[in-house]
C-alpha cells in the first residue's frame, strides 16, 4: 500500500471534510461471500456514495491499472497488479494518491480484472474512509437495496473446472491471513456462479488454509 499527495493539501482536504459530511453514512453492504461466511459492500456501492459527494465539492475521481510488477528468479516468478486512486483538486492544482499492488497468477485478462476490482474498492476507502453498514432496513421489508447493481460475471472462456483449479491451487499456497481474505474477496463472484459442489469444496480449502495458517 503507498500514499502520495502534492507538496500543499490544504484546499483538497478542506474540501474532502465537506465531501465526508455525504460520504458518512456509509455504503451499504449488498454483497454476501459464501466462503468468507461475511456480507461486504462492493466497488459500485462504495462508488454509488462517493461519486456524488467529491462532485459536490469539486473533486476528480480517478481509478485505473498501474504496471506488472514481475518478482522472483528463475525457479519461482510472481506477479502483482499495480492499481491505483487518485483525487485531484483542479481550482487548486492539490491531489492525493492512493496505490496498493495486488498478488495475481500471471497477467491474463482475467486476473488484471479481479484484481483492479478489488484494488480500486481498497484504494477509494483508504482515501475516503467510507464505512460498510448493514442494510438492516431493506432486510426487514424483504426487499433489495437500491444501491445493488448487478455486475457481470467474469468466468474463462476455457471453461469452469481451470478456474475452479486456478482458485484451489491459490486458496492452498496462500502464505498469510491477511493474502487469504484478499484472495476471497478478488474471486467472491467468480465462486458464486459455480455449481454448490465446486463452491462447498473451495470453502472446505479456504477453512483449511485459514486454520493452518492461525495455527
Amino acid at each position: 500500500m503507498g500514499y502520495q499527495e502534492s507538496e500543499r493539501t490544504d484546499k483538497i482536504k478542506a474540501a474532502l471534510v465537506l465531501a465526508q459530511t455525504e460520504t458518512q453514512h456509509g455504503a451499504v453492504k449488498t454483497k454476501k461471500n459464501t466462503h468468507l461466511r461475511n456480507a461486504y459492500a462492493t466497488l459500485e456501492d462504495n462508488l454509488a456514495v462517493a461519486t456524488p459527494a467529491l462532485n459536490t465539492t469539486e473533486i476528480l475521481l480517478s481509478q485505473g491499472a498501474g504496471d506488472i510488477i514481475q518478482r522472483g528468479n528463475e525457479t519461482v516468478v510472481t506477479y502483482w497488479q499495480v492499481v491505483f486512486t487518485r483525487l485531484d483538486h483542479p481550482t487548486s492544482g492539490q491531489w492525493m494518491l492512493s496505490t496498493i499492488e495486488i498478488p495475481i497468477d500471471k497477467p491474463s485478462a482475467h486476473a488484471v480484472g479481479s484484481a483492479l476490482t478489488y484494488g480500486r474498492r481498497y484504494t477509494l476507502n483508504a482515501l475516503l474512509a467510507i464505512p460498510s453498514v448493514d442494510d438492516d432496513g431493506n432486510a426487514a421489508v424483504g426487499k433489495e437495496s437500491p444501491l445493488v447493481k448487478k455486475s457481470a460475471h467474469r468466468m474463462r472462456k476455457d471453461g469452469g473446472d481451470d478456474l475452479y483449479r486456478e482458485i484451489e491451487r491459490h486458496f492452498r499456497e496462500a502464505k498469510t491471513i491477511e493474502s487469504l481474505q484478499m484472495l476471497g474477496k478478488t474471486y467472491a463472484d467468480d465462486i458464486d456462479q459455480m455449481p454448490q459442489a465446486l463452491q462447498e469444496k473451495l470453502r472446505e480449502q479456504y477453512d483449511e488454509t485459514r486454520m493452518g495458517l492461525s495455527s
